[in-house]
């Protein structure tokens, strides 16, 4: 169902993916602990490009929170403010 064409996971916390989902693209980036999924071209207004991208966003989410305590942890020191 979700293909990956690419992914990046950083050590240091970061995450990108372009992923492909019922035939559309999408670009998804993981930024201050929110996941946002944006299509890479203009897509048709049927039923399926209007619930992929909250699709897409759930099923990242779980991954992830699937990655562990440690991702988590880097991913808030990437956006923490320092002092």
């Amino acid at each position: 169902m979700l293909k990956f064409l690419k992914e990046d996971v950083g050590a240091d916390g970061s995450y990108a993916a372009l992923v492909n989902l019922y035939g559309c693209e999408y670009a998804v980036h993981y930024i201050a602990g929110e996941v946002r999924v944006y299509a890479t071209r203009e897509m048709a207004r049927n039923w399926k490009t209007r619930k992929n991208p909250e699709t897409v966003k759930k099923m990242i989410t779980a991954k992830l929170e699937a990655m562990g305590p440690e991702f988590a942890a880097a991913h808030a020191k990437l956006y923490a403010e320092e002092a």
